[in-house]
């Protein structure tokens, strides 16, 4: 499940590009044939993009008293239908047909079909996309095989892969499908792996769902780990957040700043701490060891004590969160300790040493 942040993101890719209800529909479509659950948006949000006409139709496709044909058949109709709607250039006959012939073939899971379909010249629209979204329709039908050969043509390359925005679109219905395969085969066709929408980027959503081969293959492309969006969140908060403990344990190898400060000052307000911390969001969320992970690499504790706390009384269980954070900072600073001392008596010993051999030199 996707943070409210990037949830949000998605949101406005979606308003400015798609109008969610031809995804709702095409999430239908798709879930008929794969048993996928529709993407994580919701229809209760102040802000949402959802168009009650096409949740009522999408649904009503759904009844259980028609045969799986004629369902089919309704379905591929109102997607059609609602591609042409405020398209600049209307649709032609010829690629209506082609559209049908390929939902036809999507539906019953047929990649031959599609890619015969594919080459025959038949391409899929959606509202709000004047161009082909051919590669949406795989990405959406996980068909691998399919998504593979679009992006091998140069056409394709150049249609989708020209500006952030729609690459951004691209690996979020990627990362909608649940097969971060599908997301690394993008990311293998990207050039700069530090591109973003509202200040979301690749790694920020590789980081939250926790995908190690997804956050490897950014960070040794040359991912920037402490980035931030508009909020000020980096890629390790969305980590911490969602408990990936193994993704925390990356990014703070790559050098991420364990307080999440993207400029790595030493002064952090307790304000800071409020939305952008990760520790805070670790206990928060209970999650243990991220909280232990964190800690250990230097994560500010006072202040974000402070601020748990504060919260205790509406949060009885934080209790157990800052005593776990005390004794991670306690066993830090043994640790710490414990390397002083070894440290001192190396040096002790040496110079001993070396004061011996002086004056075993000078005949002191």
């Amino acid at each position: 499940m996707v943070s409210r942040t990037i949830e949000e993101t998605v949101k406005k890719i979606t308003k400015k590009q798609i109008r969610l209800g031809v995804l709702l529909c095409a999430s239908f479509y798709v879930g008929m044939s794969r048993g996928m659950v529709a993407p994580a948006f919701t229809d209760d949000t102040e802000d949402t993009v959802i168009d009650d006409t096409v949740m009522a139709k999408s649904r009503g496709l759904s009844g259980h008293g028609e045969n799986q044909e004629s369902r089919t058949a309704q379905v591929i109709a109102f997607v059609i239908q609602d591609a042409d709607v405020g398209r600049t250039v209307p649709l032609t006959q010829l690629q209506k047909e082609g559209m049908a012939r390929l939902l036809e073939a999507q539906l019953r899971n047929d990649a031959p079909a599609m890619l015969a379909a594919i080459n025959d010249g038949a391409t899929f629209y959606m509202r709000g996309i004047e161009h082909e979204a051919t590669l949406l329709l795989a990405i959406m039908s996980c068909n691998k095989e399919i998504i593979g050969f679009l992006l091998e043509q140069e056409r394709v390359r150049r249609e989708w892969f020209d500006s952030s925005k729609k690459i951004m679109m691209l690996c979020t219905f990627a990362l909608q499908t649940g097969q971060p395969d599908i997301l690394e085969m993008l990311i293998a066709r990207i050039d700069d792996v530090n591109i973003s929408l509202e200040g979301v980027t690749l790694l920020m959503i590789a980081a939250e769902i926790g995908d190690m081969n997804i956050i490897q293959s950014l960070l040794s492309k040359g991912a920037l780990v402490d980035t931030h969006n508009k909020r000020y969140q980096t890629a390790l908060y969305f980590a911490a957040s969602a408990g990936k403990h193994e993704a925390v344990k990356a990014l703070l190898a790559y050098g991420a700043d364990s307080n999440g400060n993207p400029d790595h000052s030493d002064s952090v307000e307790i304000g800071w701490f409020d939305h952008h911390n990760p520790l805070k969001v670790a206990a928060e969320n209970k999650h243990v060891k991220v909280i232990k992970l964190l800690v250990s690499a230097g994560a500010q504790t006072d202040p974000v004590l402070q601020d748990l706390i504060r919260l205790q009384k509406d949060k009885p269980f934080l209790k157990d969160m800052i005593a776990i954070i005390r004794n991670a900072a306690r066993e830090r600073q043994d640790a710490l300790d414990k390397q002083w001392y070894e440290t001192a008596g190396i040096v002790a010993r040496f110079r001993h040493s070396t004061w011996r051999t002086i004056k075993h030199i000078f005949g002191y």
